[in-house]
């Protein structure tokens, strides 16, 4: 699930899979009299500092502690047959940050033991690190301050078969953070805005070849390494990632 800053209840996740990640970061948010505009916010779009960079590997890799900026997007992957005979990305693929993704997608509340035959286009465009001012008017408590914030903006799009319904269809919720450690880590949504970082909403029902854009936040200690998405069984056990 998308940890809540804010009032409200949690979004649900699949609990069928087993996440190798655990939830380190429980939030409970203080709004402060006074500070108009500085609420907490959805965990999707973000009005980031994303540096639009076509650099070599080497410059993006050197540039991703700060801002992880997108070499020119591309449909196929930077490691070891980055896709599947079925045209999706396989288990454990590697992109770019700026990479497009096809990657098979099961909403959450679809607890059968049905193939996910839905495809959806996963672009990140950047990753970027954020900074603890970034939360004022948020009250965070110490171990919550010991978390770097590190912002992921994505784009989602549905290529299909068929329409995502409304309602608990967003797969902007599998998409994850990859610590140090190399685990995957989950974001914090918010209730109000929280303009460095505005969640998006799918549209609702979000037919086919509609998408939509967002923006994920993470408070995990010593910030993270990669986005990953998660999206079936397959990918939660070894995630597609963009570095």
């Amino acid at each position: 699930m998308r940890l809540n800053l804010g009032f409200g209840a949690m979004q649900e996740r699949d609990f069928r899979k087993a996440r190798p990640t655990t939830i380190w970061l429980l939030i409970s948010v203080a709004w402060v009299a006074g500070c108009g505009g500085a609420a907490g916010k959805s965990s999707s779009s973000s009005s980031g500092a994303s540096a639009g960079s076509t650099g070599t590997a080497a410059q993006a890799s050197a540039t991703q502690a700060a801002t992880t900026s997108a070499p020119s997007p591309s449909v196929t992957g930077t490691g070891t047959a980055p896709v599947s005979a079925g045209g999706v990305a396989s288990p454990g693929a590697k992109f770019a940050v700026g990479q497009t993704a096809t990657v098979a997608y099961k909403a959450a509340s679809d607890f059968s033991d049905k193939p996910a035959t839905q495809r959806v286009q996963v672009t990140v465009d950047s990753i970027v690190r954020g900074s603890l001012a970034d939360f004022s008017g948020i009250k965070l408590d110490a171990t919550q301050r010991a978390g770097t914030p590190f912002y992921v903006k994505a784009r989602i799009k549905n290529v299909g078969p068929g329409d995502l319904a409304a309602g608990d269809n967003n797969p902007s919720v599998e998409i994850e953070g990859v610590d140090h450690t190399g685990q995957t880590e989950q974001g914090v949504s918010f209730i109000g805005d929280f303009p460095r970082c505005n969640e998006g909403s799918p549209p609702t029902p979000m037919t086919r070849g509609k998408s939509f854009d967002t923006c994920i936040t993470f408070l995990v200690p010593g910030g993270i390494t990669a986005a990953a998405y998660t999206g079936t069984s397959d990918y939660t056990n070894s995630p597609v990632t963009w570095r």
